[in-house]
């Protein structure tokens, strides 16, 4: 019972440690450099952008794991986040969307739906890669 209340209190405390209106603009680049991300954030960024490529490359169809697994690498993203100021209200910009992407993975009915969502998702990691290193 213990975690079930770490994570949503987690999630809470990152979704509204930054302005509400973080979401709504566009991203911006650190004076023309790709923001930094703290290191031990990026173990589970790869991790996802790997499990992205190889779910690209397969044949394979099930999105619901694929969707459990990024949640789960989602989730030591956020406990391993010390970002704080412009950098982590730019990362913001990126994730509170990319969350979404994967809910409404998770929540598909068609196979066109999930297709369509996979390729959003794909599509965000490229924009991630345009604006962090």
């Amino acid at each position: 019972m213990y975690p079930k209340i770490i994570l949503p209190s987690l999630l809470f405390l990152f979704f509204f440690s930054c302005s509400s209106n973080s979401n709504k603009e566009e991203m911006e680049l650190n004076n023309g450099e790709k923001w930094k991300i703290n290191a031990e954030m990026i173990p589970p960024l790869m991790a996802s952008e790997r499990l992205i490529s190889d779910f690209a490359a397969g044949d394979k169809k099930d999105y619901k794991a694929l969707t459990a697994q990024l949640k789960e690498n989602n989730q030591l993203l956020i406990s391993s986040c010390t970002m704080k100021g412009k950098s982590h209200e730019e990362l913001h910009k990126w994730l509170h969307p990319y969350m979404v992407l994967l809910d409404e993975l998770e929540n598909v009915e068609t196979e066109k739906e999930a297709i369509d969502l996979f390729e959003k998702i794909e599509q965000s990691f490229e924009t991630f890669n345009q604006y962090f290193q």
